[in-house]
This record gives structure tokens, sequence and C-alpha cells, in this order.
């Protein structure tokens, strides 16, 4: 049986993407949600920095709700065997803290880092919708790591 090669970047098309808020690891005006990355497919893959695609929306109406600031945390190339997670955490400020215009999302739209991705992203609900400032950038979304921050 010949080698398996070097594991390919993951694509949408093999992974199970969920988003779970963290109640517990909240408070003082932040709160916390984690997305996993499910390797869904039958060979290993990589992910390598944040989700390349990733805007809050109120799934109503498919407009994006408010802006994200830069990405957070060292970039770590992640191999995610079959069955197995890579995770990324959302991290909001409380928008009350601002003088800001605001939205209330109830879902998000997300794709793994660098995808080769095929049609549009369906967006995944939210567990707990969040009010965010429309300006400035009130939520970031840290890089993929291998274990989860909760």
């Amino acid at each position: 049986m010949p080698a398996a090669g070097p594991a390919e970047e993951c694509t949408t098309h093999q992974l199970s993407i969920e988003i779970t808020a963290h109640p517990a690891s909240s408070g003082a005006g932040q709160s916390y949600s984690e997305i996993t990355f499910t390797n869904t497919g039958e060979t290993a893959c990589l992910l390598l920095g944040s989700p390349s695609v990733f805007n809050l929306v109120d799934t109503r109406t498919g407009a994006v709700i408010g802006k994200r600031s830069p990405d957070e945390g060292v970039e770590e190339r992640v191999q995610i065997e079959p069955g197995e997670v890579g995770y990324s955490t959302i991290h909001f400020s409380a928008a009350g803290a601002y003088d800001c215009q605001t939205g209330v999302a109830d879902g998000a739209l997300v794709a793994p880092p660098e995808p080769q991705t095929t049609g549009p992203v369906e967006p995944i609900r939210l567990e707990q919708p969040v009010t965010v400032c429309l300006d400035p950038a009130t939520y970031s979304v840290s890089n993929v790591a291998s274990g989860s921050a909760f």
C-alpha cells in the first residue's frame, strides 16, 4: 500500500462546523463562543490561520452585522485527523461600552481558513443572539488551534 501524501488544506465539504456559546467563561462586558471544525472526511486535513469567512448576520434578512477586529493569536498549522476537531474562539466586547449604532446577530457565516469553497456559505445559528457595534469592531476571531480554550 503506498504511503499517504502530505495532508491538504481542509475544505468545507470535509468539515462539520458548529458554534457553541460559553457563558460560564463570560463576564465583565466580555463574552465568548467557540467554533469547532470537525473533520468528517476520510483523510487528514490542515487548517492554518483564522476562518477565511467570518461575518455575523441577521439570518432573517441575510444582512451582515458589525465589523470584525483583527485576528487574535499565533498561527498554528493544525492537522485534523478524521473525526478530530480544530477550535477557534469568538471574543465579543459589550457594545454598550461604546457610543455606537448597534445591530443584533443571530447567525454567522463561517468557512475554514484558505478554503476550496464552492457555492455560498450557509449561516450557522448562534446559541444566543449577540448585540455588536456596526462600527467600531467589537468582536474578534482567533486563529484555529488544536485545543479548546474552554
